[in-house]
């Protein structure tokens, strides 16, 4: 394997390693919603909180390993950053834990981690661009 597969390899490791835990107790918060069969308001709070919070953290974990996979072929080493944000917004996820049973309000909105990767995103998307056209540039200079 070459550098480049090693590092990838790595780092999509890391990434799922550090999603792993909010996406198993989102599903498990959702499969707990769908197997309540009550009725009550409380189970529908909690089916569609539990729905947002596995669709708000796959989009989270699609976004971390975009960023892991174009980080060692792009060798812009400033994707570094947006790559250390999306371990931040796992973290956060990780320490608040927003997939218990609702009561009255949620520890969290359910797709505030949808929306910090999503600004990741496009810094991340913003740094691969100014990369490329930087080295378009320097290479018509010479």
């Amino acid at each position: 394997m070459t550098r480049i597969a090693i590092i990838r390899a790595l780092l999509i490791a890391l990434v799922s390693a550090a999603w792993a835990l909010p996406l198993i107790r989102a599903f498990r918060l959702l499969s707990y919603a769908l197997s309540v069969d009550d009725g009550s308001i409380n189970t529908a709070n909690d089916t569609s909180f539990g729905s947002s919070l596995v669709v708000s953290y796959c989009f989270s974990f699609a976004v971390a390993l975009a960023i892991a996979w174009f980080l060692p072929s792009t060798r812009a080493w400033l994707l570094c950053l947006p790559l250390a944000a999306s371990f931040l917004v796992a973290t956060d996820v990780i320490r608040l834990a927003p997939e218990s049973v609702i009561v009255i309000f949620p520890t969290m909105r359910p797709f505030r981690p949808a929306q910090f990767s999503l600004l990741i995103a496009v810094v991340g998307a913003a740094i691969v661009w100014l990369h490329r056209r930087h080295e378009r540039v320097t290479h018509n200079a010479a």
